[in-house]
């Protein structure tokens, strides 16, 4: 028969996969923006953002995304810059684009338009990027910048050019990425901590690398309540592979009953959970994720004290401890327009 650490490993294992199935359910698509720029071709200075006049930053990506939202035509992009000059200092930039289009809709308009191939590096690979256009954005200071809040509009404003996202698109190298120019306005802090207004004739260029898979959520309908009895005698510390923090989503969990579990949330770890108390133990689980779509759910679980075995500890409510969950699925397919 099989002994009673089958039993709890079992529980365990039911338990975490209703708990933790839940993904963020109003982000349908998304692209992960990696970190830093590839210099395949030599190009002068390979940076994520070069900022001009009054911000005056070089920047790589340090984390970012480009996505959908449910109910959204349009496309999103979020990234956190780090300056090369001051790793303590850089800027977060989010951009809301349309819903994109091809080339064939993009060179026959109403006005001139064309794409951008600064070094000469494109074919033909033009006639399969998808161009966008931004309609509303901010840049947002951090560190050195702190404070520093800009608005940020499409460039050039006659939109000659879109913002162009396919494989050469970012004019650094062959994989698969993005390019923009834009202009701001707003207050900037700098460095010296001397107040300099922008108006809109000031700009910077963006490039991107993203990956080309999209990542596709699901949405599961859970219970608002999930009780587990779990024998102390034979309880271990367990962790769930499938949970491992990234920039996708977020979700707090709020200890409101038991002793103060041990909860181990590390960037790109596996989530482990330890030092449940006798009696019941009930977390508050919420989840966000980046379209701005929460939901939360409470969960109970109860443990059994073994023969001989008498455990007290006081109520404890834990704080918010952040950490975020990546998303579901891949589909293979480009971010393409709807």
């Amino acid at each position: 028969m099989p002994n009673s650490l089958f039993y709890i490993n079992l529980l365990l294992g039911l338990f975490i996969g209703v708990l933790f199935a839940f993904p963020a359910n109003g982000q349908t698509e998304l692209c992960e923006i990696f970190p830093g720029l590839n210099d395949e071709y030599g190009l002068p200075s390979p940076v994520n953002l070069r900022m001009f006049d009054a911000g005056n930053t070089n920047a790589l990506v340090e984390s970012g995304s480009f996505y959908k939202c449910t109910g959204e035509s349009g496309a999103r992009i979020k990234v956190h810059l780090v300056s090369i000059d001051d790793p303590d200092s850089g800027w977060d930039l989010e951009l809301i684009l349309d819903s994109g289009t091809d080339w064939t809709n993009w060179s026959n308009q109403d006005f001139p338009t064309s794409y951008v191939d600064d070094f000469g590096i494109v074919i033909d690979e033009y006639l399969d990027w998808t161009y966008y256009v931004i309609t509303s954005g901010t840049l947002n200071g951090w560190g050195a910048w702190e404070e520093s809040q800009l608005s940020v509009n499409h460039a050039p404003a006659n939109y000659y050019y879109a913002m162009e996202v396919g494989v050469k698109a970012n004019g650094h190298n062959s994989g698969f990425g993005a390019r923009v120019w834009m202009t701001h306005e707003g207050t900037v802090y700098n460095p010296d901590f001397q107040m300099v207004t922008e108006n809109a004739s000031v700009g910077s260029s963006l490039y991107l690398d993203l990956a080309e898979s999209i990542i596709v959520d699901e949405h599961f309908v859970l219970p608002s309540t999930t009780d587990v009895m779990i024998p102390f005698c034979v309880l271990e510390d367990f962790e769930y592979d499938e949970i491992i923090p990234s920039e996708n989503n977020n979700i707090s969990i709020e200890q409101i009953g038991g002793c103060d579990a041990s909860l181990y949330l590390e960037m790109n770890e596996p989530m482990v959970i330890s030092d449940l108390s006798i009696g019941t133990n009930v977390f508050v689980i919420s989840n966000e994720d980046l379209c701005g779509n929460y939901e939360e759910q409470t969960v109970t679980i109860t443990v059994i004290a073994c023969p001989g075995e008498e455990i007290e500890c006081s109520p404890f409510t834990a704080g918010l401890d952040k950490l975020l969950l990546d998303c579901g699925g891949i589909n293979e397919a480009l971010l393409q327009a709807d």
